[in-house]
C-alpha cells in the first residue's frame, strides 16, 4: 500500500513531545511491512526550522513544507502552510490510506476534505487532545474549530484510534461516534538496545530512590502537585530524590519557587534531554511519576521509562493500561495523600527487590507495547478497514 502520514511535526522535532516520536516509529515499522510510506509535515523542529524540504529517513520519504510562522507553530501550535493541498496533492492522490497525527492542526483542515471528495480513507490519532480542559481561550478555540470542521473530520474518518478506554469514551461523548467505530491501539515503544544487558540493581544503589518526571513545564502537567506532595517525605528521608526534565511552557518560575532551598540537592530541574544524556538519567532512576490535571491519556515518556526497566506511578489522567496487572507500577487518584502513599509503597517495594519491578516493567513493554506488535495491529486495522484501496 501507499500510506501517507500527515503530521505537523516529525523526526527530529522531539521538543514537541510524544506524537512525532510515535509517528516516526509507525512510519519506519510500516515501511518494514513492505508499504510505501510518505510523510507530509511542516518545517518546524521546535524553536528552529528545518533547512531541508525533502529527505529520506530510514527509507521513509519526508516532505517538509514551510510554516507561515515558526513562532506561531512552536509557541501556540498553529501550523499553517500556505497552499499545502496543492503542494502535497501529488502525494495524496497516490495514497491508499492516510494517517493523521493529532486532532486539530490547521494543516489537517487544509487537506481532509480533498480525501473525502476523492474517497481516500484515513485514520486519526488524537493523542489525548479531545477534551477541552485547557485555558479558557484555548478551550474556546477548540470548541470553535470542532464546530467549524473537526466534527466532520472525525465523523468521516475510517479509523479513530484511542490509547485507552477513557479516550474511547470521550470520542463517543464529544463526537457521538459509535464504540464499534473506535479502535483501541496502544502507543508503540522501542526497547533500548542495552535492556538485555542491564545489570541488577546493587545493594548500594537501593539506598537512593530516584524519581523522574519528563514533561512540559506547564500548569496542566501537575508537576507542582508532585513537588508539594513529596516534600514532607524528602524532609524525613533524604535518600528520596526527584529530577524534573522538560521544556518551559510557562511554569518554570513557579516550580522553582515551591522548591525549598534546603531541598535543592534532592529536587532538581533540567532542560530537555535526549539520547545519551537522557539514558544517563534512566540508569539512575527508580520510578517515573506523572500527575497531570487533565486527561492526556498514556504518556509516552512513561512507556519509555518502563522500557528502561523503571516502574511508574501515574494518576488516572495519565493512565498506562496493564501497568498494575503486570505489577510494574501504581495508578492512583490525583490527590496529595494518594501520591505520598504511593511513593512510600513503591519505595518499600523498591528497597525489598528493585529487580522484580525492573523485570515486570520490561515484560509489560515487550508483551503489550513493543513497536512490532503495535504496528502489526495498526496494519491489520488498515487492511481490514471497509473502504481501503488495498488489493
Amino acid at each position: 500500500m501507499n500510506i501517507a502520514i500527515v503530521t505537523p511535526y516529525f523526526n527530529p522535532a522531539w521538543s514537541y513531545g510524544g506524537p512525532p516520536k510515535v509517528m516516526d516509529i509507525f512510519a519506519r515499522e510500516l515501511q518494514k511491512l513492505s508499504h510505501k510510506v510518505t510523510v507530509i509535515t511542516t518545517d518546524s523542529l521546535g524553536d528552529r526550522r528545518s533547512g531541508v524540504s525533502r529527505e529520506s529517513i530510514s527509507g521513509v520519504d519526508v516532505y517538509r513544507f514551510k510554516n507561515l510562522s515558526n513562532h506561531l507553530a512552536y509557541q501556540y501550535k498553529f501550523f499553517c502552510v500556505p497552499g499545502l493541498l496543492q503542494k502535497s496533492k501529488h502525494i495524496l492522490q497516490k495514497a491508499d490510506f492516510v494517517l493523521f497525527s493529532d486532532l486539530r492542526p490547521f494543516i489537517h483542515w487544509q487537506i481532509y476534505r480533498h480525501l473525502i471528495i476523492n474517497h481516500i480513507p484515513y485514520g486519526i490519532f488524537s493523542f489525548g487532545q479531545i477534551p477541552y480542559d485547557d485555558t479558557k481561550v484555548k478551550g474556546l478555540i477548540k470548541r470553535a474549530f470542532d464546530k467549524l470542521w473537526v466534527e466532520e473530520f472525525v465523523s468521516y474518518a475510517t479509523l479513530r484510534f484511542a490509547q485507552t478506554k477513557h479516550e474511547k469514551e470521550i470520542y463517543i461523548k464529544h463526537f457521538h461516534i459509535h464504540q464499534k467505530d473506535i479502535q483501541i491501539l496502544f502507543l508503540p515503544v522501542e526497547l533500548p538496545s542495552s535492556v538485555q544487558s542491564m545489570p541488577n540493581v546493587s545493594d548500594s544503589e537501593k539506598d537512593i530512590f530516584h524519581m523522574i518526571i519528563i514533561a512540559r513545564f506547564h500548569h496542566l502537567k501537575g508537576i507542582d502537585i508532585v513537588i508539594d506532595s513529596i516534600i514532607p517525605l524528602i524532609k524525613n528521608n533524604r535518600h528520596i530524590k526527584l529530577t524534573i526534565i522538560g521544556r518551559d511552557d510557562g511554569a518554570l518560575n513557579d516550580l522553582k519557587k515551591i522548591i525549598p532551598e534546603q531541598l535543592s540537592d534532592n529536587i532538581s530541574i533540567s532542560a530537555p534531554l535526549y539520547g545519551k544524556e537522557l539514558d544517563s538519567i534512566y540508569k539512575k532512576a527508580s520510578c517515573f511519576i506523572l500527575t497531570p490535571r487533565f486527561y492526556e491519556e498514556t504518556p509516552l515518556a512513561g512507556l519509555d521509562a518502563l522500557a528502561h526497566g523503571i516502574g511508574a506511578i501515574v494518576t488516572k489522567e495519565a493512565q498506562i493500561p496493564c501497568l498494575e496487572e503486570y505489577e510494574a507500577g501504581i495508578v492512583i487518584p490525583n490527590k496529595p495523600d494518594s501520591i505520598r502513599n504511593a511513593v512510600q509503597k513503591f519505595y518499600s517495594k523498591w528497597k525489598k527487590n528493585p529487580n522484580i519491578i525492573r523485570e515486570n516493567a520490561i515484560r509489560l513493554i515487550k508483551e503489550q507495547y513493543h513497536k512490532d506488535k503495535v504496528t502489526r495491529r495498526l496494519n491489520q486495522f488498515i487492511k481490514s478497514s471497509p473502504n481501503h484501496h488495498y488489493a
